[in-house]
């Protein structure tokens, strides 16, 4: 059954899936948004598809012809569910079951399940039940959101995202459908899609007797090679350090509270109130910082005194990690000479991406992410970071 969980995105899982759900990949038609390249597959119409990277569609489509992935008690802990409370896969078996992620964070999130719903409204009720997934992103107040807009229809709060990791629903929202049988037919469908597979297994039987079989996890390559993207930036305004270790990182004092960056992608922007270009990036620096809030640790680290950048804050939002370095250790050690200047590090803190922030792509971070996880796994726990002197409490 169902339960109650907490941290987004199960990185060991889908770093471990990656490679064999690429290969899946190959049985679905999807337009590649970087290469353009398509996939044909006789199974599914294209028309039904939604648009979105290899990756997405890969770790959708792994679950294509299997059971949905069991509730376990690691996953169950972190669910919170909103008038849903004995759901269970068994349960369900005899409907054909729409899953569809979302988040109340975004308005393309919140409008998720209305369209899903949408996409349904001429099937009979009685034929098909639809689950709104919550991601983590945004979960903290998602159940003061359904109090103002509550969904007609089971809500199930993911605050950990296991469970929507072993959807495949990487991070936009995106839907499965799973037949009366219990097996996972279709994934990461658009609304015409969505509305004709539906139609579709409505028509089947549900034969009880046939009892789908769970899939089997990916056993993970400690040895396998772990690539990040070739797009490293331009070294920009400081020693180049792409491909190298990072500087020890120095705090003197954290405005914002103390993060935590184990096993995390980290970025420091070094930056001050005074610098034009430094603040028009800051919009950017909150978008890159908000797609993987779990993955990743941005910090705005500047050499001017506490005070002035406490009294920045007030007036301009950054949403992300704020602190302070006035003797400029972490900044003098790459010699920066020109700010702002970014450092992307993967949690081996290695160097993986550095130059202007404003010229770091969500593609290139996402990539950075995504190697990250695999090399998380691969190598069992990455470096633990180790703040310095200045920061401790």
């Amino acid at each position: 059954m169902f339960h109650h969980h907490r941290t987004y995105r199960h990185a060991a899982f889908v770093s471990a899936i990656a490679a064999a759900a690429l290969a899946l990949a190959a049985a679905t038609r999807v337009q590649d948004p970087i290469d353009e390249k398509t996939i044909e597959s006789p199974a599914v119409n294209p028309k039904w598809l939604e648009r979105m990277e290899r990756l997405d569609r890969a770790l959708l489509d792994a679950n294509i012809g299997f059971a949905p992935p069991a509730i376990t008690d690691t996953i169950a802990k972190d669910l919170i569910f909103v008038g849903a409370e004995n759901l269970s896969w068994d349960s369900l078996r005899g409907k054909v079951v729409v899953i569809q992620s979302w988040t109340s964070r975004t308005e393309a999130g919140r409008s998720a399940p209305a369209r899903a719903q949408k996409a349904l409204e001429t099937l009979n009720v009685g034929d098909f039940q639809i689950i709104a997934v919550h991601t983590p992103e945004g979960s903290d107040t998602a159940e003061v959101f359904l109090e103002r807009r509550p969904l007609e229809m089971p809500v199930v709060i993911d605050r950990g995202g296991m469970l929507l990791d072993e959807l495949g629903m990487y991070r936009r929202p995106a839907n499965a459908v799973i037949d009366r049988n219990g097996m996972v037919r279709f994934a990461g469908l658009n609304a015409q899609g969505l509305a004709e597979a539906a139609a579709l297994l409505a028509a089947e039987p549900f034969e009880p007797e046939k009892q789908p079989q769970p899939r089997e996890a990916p056993a993970t390559d400690s040895a396998a090679e772990v690539v990040f993207p070739a797009d490293t930036g331009t070294g920009g305004s400081a020693r180049n350090i792409r491909g190298q270790r990072g500087p020890d990182f120095f705090v003197q004092q954290w405005l914002n509270g103390r993060p935590d960056a184990n096993n995390k992608v980290v970025i420091v922007d070094f930056w001050a109130t005074w610098c034009g270009p430094c603040v028009a990036s800051i919009p950017h620096m909150n978008e890159l910082a908000a797609r993987h809030p779990r993955d990743l640790l941005m910090v705005g680290l500047s050499d001017e005194p506490s005070g002035t950048v406490m009294n920045f804050m007030r007036q301009t939002r950054m949403e992300y990690a704020v602190a302070t370095d006035p003797t400029g250790r972490m900044k003098n050690a790459i010699a920066v000479s020109g700010i702002p200047h970014a450092i992307v590090m993967s949690s081996d803190w290695i160097v993986r991406w550095q130059g202007h922030p404003a010229t770091l792509t969500a593609a290139t971070l996402d990539a950075i992410v995504r190697a990250n996880s695999q090399l998380a796994s691969s190598s069992g726990n990455a470096e633990r970071y180790r703040w310095s002197r200045g920061d401790e409490d």
